[in-house]
């Protein structure tokens, strides 16, 4: 029996009429959840290969449709992290019907089948997901700060250091993330400005490194109270044991240790550290046929766009000969 596929073209039914059992719901090849730089990667993979996929996803784009760059930048030899995914983005658009902009709410695995449902009551399932949801960033709630965001305040420093050559940039956070962010800004920023805060865990020796960088100043202690600017956040304030300080900057990152964003799979799998997937080489989690790529994966090393994309691509590579595999042994 072939199972029943709804509105899929003829090219790209390689895989799903294969399947033995029928299913009411739409059947698809692959699911791709989360629509950043690994799921768009994937996806353009999924559809260079003509499988039936769908893409679900709030946004196109993820964390990249924030920029976080100097107010006067405009070099055109420049080659941001939106110039890439937007010519990912603009392969997608064009298949209008492998992507839906909806939030996945929830996902179930049984019998070898994956069922997926959304915030808008969709309701749909495949024999692979690839989950690309990305990591959760976190806030520090001051003032200032949500009205900033991509207005000179960032959260992404590795992103954007080569854009701050020579340039003023703040930095906070509370763990080695931004001690590795500000290691990584100081080689291009003019100078560097730290503040870590009372409760911070950061290691030791690393830090003691960074206090030996010689444009770096950092404070400990600090707390960001609000960020001030006019169109663009300009100044920062900062309470200290020996006073509040006023530091002005090209660009401010907020470095707060960051979590998997993978709260959908908690009922079918265990985490590692801060809701991050675990995955083995081939990007395929404890369950057969469930696989993640980029930044929610406890595999992922940075944030960075050309990082995802290729863990994304990578991870559909693996996807695309799982199915193969199935196919054969349905046929």
């Amino acid at each position: 029996m072939s199972v029943a596929v709804k509105a899929v073209s003829p090219q790209k039914r390689l895989l799903a009429v294969s399947w033995p059992v029928c299913y009411s719901l739409t059947m698809h090849d692959l699911i791709i959840i989360g629509g950043g730089p690994a799921g768009l990667a994937a996806a353009a993979y999924a559809a260079e290969r003509q499988l039936d996929y769908l893409l679900l996803s709030r946004d196109l784009g993820g964390k990249c449709n924030y920029l976080a760059r100097p107010v006067e930048m405009e070099d055109p030899s420049q080659v941001t992290a939106k110039d890439i995914v937007t010519i990912y983005k603009s392969k997608l658009e064009c298949l209008r019907h492998s992507y839906r902009l909806e939030t996945v709410t929830s996902i179930s695995h049984e019998g070898g089948v994956f069922s997926v449902t959304t915030d808008k009551g969709g309701a749909d399932q495949s024999r692979a997901v690839l989950v690309a949801t990305g990591a959760g960033t976190r806030r520090l709630d001051v003032p200032g700060e949500l009205q900033y965001l991509s207005r000179g305040i960032g959260y992404s420093a590795c992103s954007y250091s080569h854009l701050f050559r020579g340039k003023r940039v703040f930095l906070t956070g509370d763990s080695d993330r931004v001690l590795n962010s500000t290691i990584e800004m100081s080689i291009q920023a003019g100078s560097v400005v730290l503040s870590l805060p009372t409760d911070n865990e950061c290691t030791r020796d690393l830090l003691d490194y960074v206090k030996t960088l010689g444009c770096v100043e950092v404070i400990t202690d600090g707390v960001v109270m609000e960020f001030s600017g006019g169109d663009y956040a300009t100044e920062v304030l900062v309470s200290a044991p020996d006073g509040e300080r006023r530091f002005s900057a090209d660009g401010f990152f907020v470095e707060l240790e960051t979590h998997g964003n993978s709260a959908l799979l908690k009922d079918v799998l265990k985490f590692h550290g801060a809701g991050y997937v675990p995955v083995d080489g081939s990007g395929m989690t404890a369950i057969p046929g469930l696989f993640a790529a980029g930044d929610v994966t406890d595999r992922s090393c940075c944030e960075h766009v050309l990082a995802a994309l290729g863990q994304g691509a990578s991870a559909m590579l693996c996807v695309y000969r799982y199915l193969r595999r199935l196919a054969a042994q349905s046929n």
